[in-house]
């Protein structure tokens, strides 16, 4: 979908994010409207925020996307 897109393609313009990969419909309910994000960072040395902060910056990115809910 479209807005996965906008999402993954702000997930992976962070400096410490080297992958995102994403599902709609997984589980036993298959519920098409939600879907999962995986985050892939860099190993913490190579990194210069530790992974709350780079979680908290995600939250606070995906917080300015309409229709996600967390």
């Amino acid at each position: 979908s479209k807005l996965l897109e906008t999402i993954e393609g702000r997930l992976s313009n962070l400096p410490a994010v080297t992958d995102v990969f994403s599902t709609v419909g997984a589980g036993a309910e298959g519920r098409v409207t939600v879907a999962t994000i995986l985050v892939k960072m860099l190993p913490k040395a190579q990194r210069q925020l530790g992974q709350r902060d780079v979680m908290l910056h995600i939250k606070h990115l995906l917080a300015e996307v309409r229709h996600v809910q967390k």
